[in-house]
């Protein structure tokens, strides 16, 4: 799935999450914050292409063999490299240590995920079960 953007919102992306902690989808919505990982970042991660959030290591699938994956829209914003120590996005100058980075991701060329670190950055837009 490529990143979509909508008009006037350069910013804001279709990408997709997962989780699958249990078979509930309001559980799902209720933990959105248990999907954190600490390679680039401790915050949430978001994959841009859906075929690796798919992979059951992420998306466990249920007895009946169905995974579940969120496509969100993210609040991306202005990114930079992320780094396995980071809590927070870093500043986007010395100048001014309140003016921070967006987000975080695992590269800064054609980036594959990207890293949130406030729950307000990131919408589910749908929730899709699939075998």
């Amino acid at each position: 799935m490529e990143p979509q953007t909508r008009p006037g919102c350069s910013s804001i992306q279709r990408i997709s999450n997962f989780d699958r902690t249990d078979t509930q989808a309001k559980m799902l919505l209720i933990n959105w914050r248990t999907v954190r990982a600490t390679r680039f970042g401790l915050g949430t991660y978001f994959a841009v292409n859906a075929n690796y959030s798919a992979h059951p290591t992420f998306s466990v699938p249920a007895a009946d063999g169905t995974q579940l994956m969120f496509v969100a829209l993210v609040l991306t914003g202005h990114h930079t490299q992320g780094h396995s120590d980071m809590i927070a996005p870093p500043p986007r100058t010395p100048q001014d240590p309140n003016d921070r980075f967006d987000s975080v991701v695992d590269r800064m060329s054609n980036p594959n995920m990207f890293v949130v670190f406030h729950d307000c950055q990131a919408y589910p837009d749908y929730l899709i079960t699939f075998r």
